[in-house]
């Protein structure tokens, strides 16, 4: 249960608390970290498999939503996408969540401004090119 989504001083101004459980199933890291990659060539290569594992997602009606640094993984010179939990089928019409999904580090710039709108595969490209950015500018 959330304990204080009833209390008085998290909903000011009258706004609500979503709440929401969270739940990891967490067996174990495999690979290496997007950010220890070996070279820009590994880096670029491993955003490129995970994109290709998106897009076949995508080919069977799951879009993932939550494309970020953390959830791609290097192991034996290539990217894994993970971490799937806010993936949803694209036949949706509306969004999964009253609030936007994904980390918004790595969120596409429409998803930002408006947190009504309809999480589309060109929003997860752009978060993509973020994660690309990101990693190669920090690391």
């Amino acid at each position: 249960m959330v304990k204080h989504s009833e209390s008085p001083w998290p909903c000011q101004r009258g706004l609500a608390i979503t709440s929401h459980t969270h739940y990891w199933l967490i067996l174990d890291l495999i690979g290496e970290r997007l950010t220890n990659f070996a070279s820009s060539q590994q880096l670029v290569q491993a955003v490129c498999n995970a994109l290709l594992a998106h897009r076949e997602a995508h080919a069977v009606g799951i879009l993932h939503q939550d494309i970020s640094a953390g959830n791609i993984t290097i192991f034996l010179g290539h990217g894994y996408l993970i971490n799937w939990d806010l993936a949803k089928a694209r036949s949706m019409q509306r969004p999964c969540q009253l609030t936007c999904t994904g980390t918004w580090q790595f969120m596409s710039a429409c998803l930002i401004e408006d947190a009504s709108a309809f999480h589309t595969f060109q929003d997860d490209l752009e978060s993509a090119f973020w994660v690309l950015l990101w990693t190669a500018l920090m690391f």
